[in-house]
């Protein structure tokens, strides 16, 4: 069934790519929630959201969901206490007598099943509730013949507690129920021992009561809480009234706005920022059904949250989760998040072959393609359908294609006037490359770092790719490597190795990359430097030669598994244009790793125009995008590594390994400006599952000028591996010595006068204390050779 988004003040936004089917229930957990559904064979399988992916737990043993010849079998509730999941499963048709209810607790690594005799052969399980601190189960038990409506976990044994209140049997039963301020308030049908039937029960932890005096003298249906208060949705033949919330002991009419519409039923409500949310069944006067409105705290209204089906909404300290038979065939899928003040964009991009604007069937959609907001913000990306949903203010927008790599937009700007908080669909724009562009690129990475210690085994991925639309045929890449480098073997084979000169011959279809292995012995921690070229044969023109070659060197170092570092160094130039980081993954499990998951989230002061990633295996990039307070996007990239079927480091040292590089064409850094990075890398050991992730190191470079050779591909200068920043400083100046020579320091005045002297020795580093220069220029020389420049403040 199709999603609809129109209307008011509202939107549904994406939670990762979504689930697999409906949710029966959701419950909280472990700063996140957690989601059971029925799969195709009727199973119960339950995934856990934690703000960035969904995965799998592991199943329970239960019956099939659904009707079998025993019966009806649901999930009842599922609910998070003491940090573990409670899942309850019941008949709800059948021969109560002798089929089996379950109560079962997730431990975080396993399933346990707490179902004794009570829990087993209840009548009914109707809701688990937390009052006092304490877990307890709501329904109908018998323990040794006398009946109770309420058994407490203790130990993980289930005890039965208080009294009676369905005292008939057969006619009696729990319809809902909720805790509020310490009380539970439960709704159905209770028989009072001296006559008649109420619809409002109370449990104060000892001792069910019925409600003194009840909202509704009808029909007291669906109970919940608002603003800290209970509310109960009901009926009564002398009130028009419908909802009514608790004021101390009495109770207000809330139903204001509710007359426009014939209440028809309402199942349930969830509260956000404010807001109370009512799903159910309701007639305006077009006699149009709508199935969820919003009361803001003085009336009932409309929602731009018309879904086609809404089956609960569950709301925490987060949010509001809504779910229900309901998809836009991207990510919004059987899920998605509520939120208040706030519009989104959904746009897509597609391979518009004929270059007339028209989506065809046999276009393709662009996945991680870039969009262009206003002109100005370029490096939006679509996810692997093509689509990107954005958070925007109510504001003017255009949206297309950006112009990259040979690509250019087929249609004009699409406008949107975000006059209301909605979601705006229709952004649908194409791109086409130009035709005839041949285009090699070639790019080297090692498979964890560039650090290296002597006779240590390395391994290096060599990528080539054609970024234009042309085939290429049969051109030289070879790869020359320094003298220090034994050893070398090639996945790929190679044509020629001569004098430490490799080459192999390379053919590309359009917007074709290949990449392969190599491997090979550092003998000494320096001088470790290899450099690829690809050349194009004669009658084959190469429209960008900047791109057709690459040095990788290695510095002295340890490459430590599970790490993140920038080739840029720790100080950046403001000028630098390009900012490269490599996210190192190894699998020190004893075991193969099925999936992993890897994600990053960029630092704030980031504000670039392009993102590429290479990666040492095939994965797919969701990035998410996040608007932040001065109208920039934080951006959060998680990269999926499916299959990858690694082995442990135990079993293969190379094969456990792998990378992400990052390369981050930015815009002008600020002077001063610290970027921080941390990457967290989740292993699955077990398929569908995943372990908590392994964090990185915290990786910091400040904004300032920098006079030694800092990562690949460098400029040269005349004194290599002396690094100093910030530029400008305001009071202290780091000096890092990244070689093997000592070297006395002095720092002089415009005028020639030396205003400090030091030594710093190799691999050390230093700060110098700057608060006793005045604000100027000054200069630093290193054994006389001038080295840097920089400006005290």
């Amino acid at each position: 069934m199709l999603l609809s988004v129109f209307v008011h003040a509202q939107i549904v936004a994406p939670m990762g790519y979504g689930l697999p089917a409906t949710p029966q229930k959701i419950a909280s957990y472990n700063d996140g929630i957690i989601s059971i559904y029925a799969n195709n064979q009727n199973e119960a399988e339950l995934q856990v959201w934690n703000g960035d992916f969904w995965y799998k737990i592991e199943s329970p043993q239960l019956p099939k969901l659904g009707t079998t010849q025993f019966g009806e079998f649901k999930i009842i509730d599922l609910i998070e206490y003491n940090n573990a999941i409670y899942l309850c499963a019941a008949y709800v048709s059948g021969n109560v007598s002798t089929n089996k209810n379950y109560i079962l607790k997730w431990d975080g690594s396993s399933w346990k099943d707490l179902s004794n005799t009570t829990i087993a052969n209840s009548e009914s399980l109707n809701k688990l509730v937390v009052q006092n601190g304490k877990l307890n189960c709501v329904g109908k038990f018998i323990d040794n013949d006398e009946k109770y409506n309420l058994v407490e976990l203790v130990d993980d044994a289930w005890s039965v507690k208080g009294n009676l209140i369905t005292r008939n049997t057969q006619a009696d039963n729990f319809t809902s129920v909720t805790v509020s301020n310490d009380k539970v308030y439960a709704t159905g049908n209770f028989t009072a021992i001296q006559s008649g039937n109420y619809s409002l029960a109370t449990w104060d932890g000892s001792l069910w009561e019925i409600a003194e005096f009840p909202p509704f003298l009808g029909e007291n249906i669906v109970v919940s809480e608002y603003n800290n208060s209970v509310i109960v949705y009901g009926k009564s033949n002398f009130s028009t009234e419908s909802v009514k919330i608790k004021n101390g002991k009495l109770w207000s009419n809330m139903s204001q706005g509710l007359e426009a519409y014939e209440v028809n039923n309402i199942s349930h409500f969830a509260e956000l920022k404010g807001s109370l949310f009512a799903v159910g069944s309701f007639e305006n006067s077009n006699n149009e059904i709508i199935n969820i409105l919003e009361y803001d705290g003085a009336s009932w209204g409309p929602t731009n949250l018309y879904l086609s089906d809404i089956e609960q909404l569950y709301s925490n300290e987060s949010g509001v989760i809504v779910s229900g038979d309901f998809s836009d065939n991207a990510r919004i899928s059987f899920i998605g998040e509520i939120r208040k003040d706030q519009a989104q964009i959904a746009a897509r991009v597609y391979s518009d072959k004929n270059g007339n604007c028209i989506k065809d069937s046999n276009e393709d959609w662009l996945p991680n393609y870039p969009l262009t907001l206003n002109k100005t913000i370029d490096n939006l990306n679509t996810d692997k359908f093509g689509q990107l949903y954005l958070p925007i203010d109510k504001k003017s927008y255009t949206v297309n294609a950006s112009t990259v790599d040979y690509w250019e937009p087929t249609c004009p700007d699409y406008l949107i006037n975000a006059a209301e908080y909605k979601t705006y669909y229709g952004a649908i724009v194409g791109v086409k490359q130009q035709i005839g562009i041949q285009d090699g690129l070639v790019y080297l990475s090692d498979n964890q770092s560039f650090s290296t210690q002597a006779n240590e085994n390395k391994s290096m991925v060599v990528a080539v790719e054609n970024i234009g639309g042309q085939p290429i045929t049969d051109a030289t890449l070879t790869l020359t490597h320094s003298a220090s480098i034994s050893n070398l073997t090639s996945d790929l084979p190679f044509d020629s190795y001569i004098d430490n000169k490799i080459s192999w011959t390379i053919s590309l279809n359009g917007n074709e990359k290949k990449q392969f292995k190599i491997s090979f012995t550092t003998d000494n921690p320096e001088d470790n430097t290899l450099v690829a070229n690809l050349v194009f044969k004669d009658g084959q023109k190469d429209q960008d030669i900047s791109n057709n070659s690459y040095t990788a060197r290695y510095k002295t170092g340890n490459s430590l598994p599970n790490q993140k570092s920038c080739d840029n160094g720790k100080t950046i130039d403001p000028q630098e244009d390009l900012l490269k980081y490599k996210i190192g993954f190894k699998n020190v499990g004893t075991t193969q790793a099925f999936d992993i998951k890897v994600v990053d989230e960029l630092d704030e002061d980031y504000d670039y125009n392009r993102i590429d990633a290479f990666t040492s295996h095939t994965s797919t990039l969701l990035p998410v995008f996040t608007k932040t307070s001065d109208n920039f996007y934080k951006t959060k990239l998680i990269w999926s590594f499916n299959d990858i079927n690694i082995p442990s480091k135990e079993s293969s040292e190379e094969g456990s390994a792998g990378f992400i590089d990052l390369l981050i064409q930015n815009k002008p850094l600020e002077v001063g400006a610290e970027i921080c990075n941390t990457a967290k890398i989740y292993y699955s050991y077990k398929k569908g599952t995943f372990d908590e992730p392994m964090v990185t190191n915290t990786v910091c470079s400040e904004v300032g000028e920098s006079s030694g050779i800092i990562g690949q591909n460098p400029l040269p200068n005349v004194i290599v591996g002396l690094e100093i920043g910030p530029n400008p400083v305001t009071d202290r100046l780091l000096i890092n010595n990244t070689t093997k020579t000592d070297y006395t320091v002095s720092i002089l005045n415009t005028i020639g006068q030396k205003m400090n002297s030091f030594t710093i020795n190799s691999f050390e580093e230093s700060t110098i204390n700057m608060a006793d220069l005045t604000k100027g220029v000054y200069f630093i020389y290193a054994e006389g050779i001038f080295v840097h420049k920089f400006i005290v403040q």
